[in-house]
């Protein structure tokens, strides 16, 4: 019988974290803007091109993650938050997004607060109205 509850989370994320690390390692594990080799993310180099979002790539099969990610590179958290900031800010987007929203979880952020908050949010909206 397969896993279940908690032990089949820690199965999937150790799974995901695996081949995201394999990746980021196979393309010199270091951001390629400032050289950083701590809290490295995958950035899409043209956003227009973008099919997935990088924390839904990891589970796809073989062909898919390699047609997605030939339009990604690995930046550290830091470059990759400026770059974005400065994407959006020519498109008219809200420039920076707050850490501790939803919002920010959606688009990759995984710090402490960011992780709280999709918490308590994914616990609100499956609560049930009946006792």
């Amino acid at each position: 019988m397969g896993y279940t509850g908690k032990k089949k989370r820690d199965y999937q994320l150790a799974f995901v974290n695996k081949r995201k690390a394999e990746w980021i390692k196979s393309k010199g594990g270091k951001c390629v803007k400032c050289g950083s080799t701590s809290n490295l993310e995958v950035d899409h180099k043209d956003q227009s091109d973008k099919t997935f979002n990088p924390r839904d790539i990891w589970s796809r099969s073989e062909e898919v993650r390699k047609r997605e990610l030939k339009n990604c590179q690995v930046m550290c958290e830091s470059c990759h938050e400026k770059k974005t900031a400065l994407q959006n800010s020519k498109t008219g987007e809200a420039a920076i997004i707050a850490c501790g929203t939803p919002e920010k979880f959606e688009f990759g952020c995984r710090c402490f607060e960011c992780r709280e908050e999709h918490v308590f949010s994914w616990r609100d909206s499956n609560k049930s109205d009946t006792i």
